[in-house]
This record gives structure tokens, sequence and C-alpha cells, in this order.
């Protein structure tokens, strides 16, 4: 089908999309007409999930009778699921939640806790509301066939004269809940991606403007401060060429880590390309910023990365360029050209050092 795009829907909606649509080996395209936008075309293949990523299903089978439940377990195994028991309802709501089968089979008349009502609870909670549920009874029932759907459940059937379509209707559910969990994960790995830096798992420069700009919204509306850290690895282009390209990527992914570690949780911190790095601090003006600048360095010099030996004075070091909101500039371009222009006089001071804009 199309998808019309209307003006500013673009970014980081597409580029999600676009990798959504690349794992699961389908294509995208787009046509535009002046005046009349954009229409994109996502075409995917219509079949299942694919082998390679096929996983053996597992199921929940609970039921108070031994030969119900050896028999139950006997049949899935024969259709390739792994099988887990429960006797009870309170031992099939634990394994529920904690296992997390692809389906649960459920006696009606389990003891503790009823069949009807372990479906209740496993519908309800976020680690298990996505398990397909089956409620089984030893005779047909109306009224728990009635309760059982009202509760949430996928299927009813007696045992053991509807053995088969209940064997039917688990091998739909079982796919239907892999494919669940396929496309689920597909789409967690196309957001990461789309949001951060393969190498670093920083967010990435798309995600840093956008940040920048919601944060700068943010305090323009409550009249508070923000600043901003560009960071350079000084001389990293001599590492580089001295120790080759895995030994400098290897160092980009230890200095995230530790601008991670030197920051307070409410900082963003993004790769902004090659070796700059951006640290986004909201609701803090320049001396604050200042000290967690000198922070962010002291925590680089002092880090051991690999041949850091190597390097002029023994250390691995950064410079960094600070601004702030609103002195510095009144939007994300102007503070991030006055970061830049800072940190061009860090680098000019001798390296390995912290300016300040404006100062």
């Amino acid at each position: 089908g199309g998808l019309a795009a209307g003006p500013g829907s673009l970014g980081v909606g597409l580029a999600l999309v676009k990798r959504f649509v690349e794992l699961h080996g389908g294509q995208i395209s787009v046509a535009s007409r002046a005046g009349h936008g954009s229409t994109f075309t996502v075409l995917l293949p219509k079949k299942g999930l694919p082998p390679r990523l096929a996983r053996t299903p597992r199921v929940l089978v609970a039921d108070p009778d031994p030969a119900v439940l050896h028999n139950l377990s006997t049949l899935l195994r024969d259709e390739g699921c792994e099988t887990i028991t429960a006797a009870d309802g309170r031992e099939a709501l634990d394994k529920g939640i904690a296992l997390a089968p692809d389906l649960c089979v459920l006696g009606l008349a389990l003891p503790e806790v009823g069949g009807i009502d372990v479906c209740l609870r496993l519908k309800a909670h976020e680690r298990s509301k996505q398990i397909p549920v089956i409620v089984t009874a030893a005779f047909p029932d109306r009224s728990a066939r009635i309760r059982s759907a009202q509760a949430g459940a996928d299927g009813f059937f007696a045992l053991p004269a509807e053995t088969g379509e209940l064997l039917l209707k688990a091998h739909s559910l079982v796919a239907q809940k892999l494919n669940y969990d396929f496309l689920k994960r597909n789409y967690e790995i196309a957001a990461s991606e789309a949001f951060t830096d393969p190498l670093t798992g920083l967010f990435n420069p798309r995600q840093f403007w956008l940040s920048l700009d919601h944060e700068l919204a943010r305090a323009r509306r409550y009249r508070r401060p923000c600043s901003l850290a560009m960071i350079d690895i000084d001389l990293f282009k001599q590492y580089n060429d001295r120790h080759g390209h895995l030994q400098g990527d290897q160092v980009l992914t230890e200095a995230a880590a530790v601008f991670r570690s030197s920051i307070r949780t409410s900082d963003i911190a993004a790769r902004y390309g090659g070796e700059e790095f951006m640290v986004i601090m909201p609701e803090t003006g320049r001396d604050l910023a200042l000290l967690a600048g000198e922070k962010l360095r002291r925590a680089v010099a002092e880090y051991p990365f690999p041949h850091r030996g190597t390097q002029p004075g023994g250390a691995l070091t950064v410079s960094i360029g600070i601004a702030t909101f609103p002195e510095d500039g009144a939007s994300s371009r102007e503070l991030v050209d006055a970061a830049d222009r800072a940190l061009y006089r860090a680098k000019e001071g001798g390296r390995n050092r912290v300016e300040v804009a404006g100062r």
C-alpha cells in the first residue's frame, strides 16, 4: 500500500520504517509530485517467519489430571513444541509470567486458582499479556466458554472430544505468537538503529538535533538555562594512523562509556561524527557546565585506553567547548556554533582543556 507523507512527517520515522522493511527483506520506494507531496510504497514478502530465525515454541500445559497433562504434553511435543507443566493454578500463573511461554493451555478446574482466573491474571500482567491462552474442560460447558472468552481466552475446548481441534488452534496461535515476537524484535532493532550510533551506542546526529531542539524548547518555555559540551578527542588521527582503525574504534567505544559514566542521568550524550561527541546538559548554567566539562576531561585523561602512552604526554585526552542557552545562542544551530568556536579555542590553547563560550 501507499503512505502519503505530509509536511514535516519524514526524518526519524522514515528511517525507522526503512530499516524495519529491510529487516523483513522488503522494499520501500518513493514517488513525488510537485504540489502533491510524496507517496511511499512498502512491499513486504508474503511469507512466515524466516526458518533461520524460528525457535522451538514453548507451551505451558496446566491440568489437575495427570493423564490429561501427560497426553496433551505428548501430543504437543509431537507437534514440535517444548512443554512446561503445572498441576495447579498458582504454579501455572507463576510459570506463565516467569517463563513467558508461547501458549498456555489451562484446565478449567485447576485447584487453588481456576483456569479462567489464571487466564484473566495472565492477560492483565505486562509480561504475559500477549501470550495466547486456551482453556480446556472435561465436557462442553457453554457458561464456562463464555466466561473464558470474557477473560481473554483465545479458545475453549472439551477434552478428549475436541483434542484435534485444540491442536489445530494451538498450531495457529503459536505461529501468531512467534510472528509477533519476531516483528516486535525487528521493530526494536529498527528503532534502536534509527536513534543510535551503531559503534558507541550513543545517540546519533539525527537524534542529537531532535534532543537539543526539545531541550531548548523546554528551557525557553520555563526560562531555564541549558548547556552544551562539544568534545573532540585530541590527535585522534595520529592515534588511528599509528594503531589502525580497529584500535581507533575501540577507543571511540571506550570513550563513549567514559562519557556515560561521567554525566548525570538527565544529560544526553551523542556521537556527533568521527571523534566528536556532544553532551546536552539541561538545567545547567555556565559555571556548572564548566565543572561538568572538567569532570569529563579528567575522566578521559585518567582512563587507561590501549596504547595511551604513545600519545603526547602519555595520555589520550579531549578538548571541550561549552556554550549555554540563552547567553551564547537562542537556537540549536547558534548554540552548536558557539560550542564549536569554544572547542577551537581549546585546541588552539594547547588541547586537553575546557573553554567556555563568551569568556
